[in-house]
């Protein structure tokens, strides 16, 4: 969770951090996750290639596929691994997963 991208009831977003984490844990009411969209994805600098692909350079081979509702990450020649993707925290989730990095300073989030 820490390193994490939300949006806060009054629609600012907020970056879960060491400081922030005790008052989102105890209100979670107040924060929701933030949606996934082809303009979060092109802005976060991320290589696009044809109309709905991604790649995220974490390991060689693997990408993430974007449909505009749902993404899913895929593994060259064997097909899509995991569970769909609809929100920014769960690609960063899946990332971090996967190398142990941290996916936010690719993330640009806009309005």
């Amino acid at each position: 969770m820490l390193g994490n991208y939300f949006k806060s009831k009054t629609g600012e977003y907020i970056q879960v951090s060491r400081q922030n984490y005790p008052f989102i844990i105890e209100h979670p009411e107040h924060y929701f996750p933030i949606l996934i969209t082809h303009e979060i994805l092109i802005n976060s600098k991320l290589e696009k290639e044809g109309e709905f692909k991604y790649y995220l350079d974490i390991i060689e081979g693997i990408y993430f596929m974007f449909t505009g509702t749902i993404g899913l990450i895929y593994k060259q020649n064997y097909g899509s691994i995991g569970r769909p993707i609809r929100y920014i925290h769960e690609l960063q989730n899946t990332c971090y997963f996967l190398t142990g990095t941290e996916l936010k300073a690719k993330l640009s989030i806009i309005d």
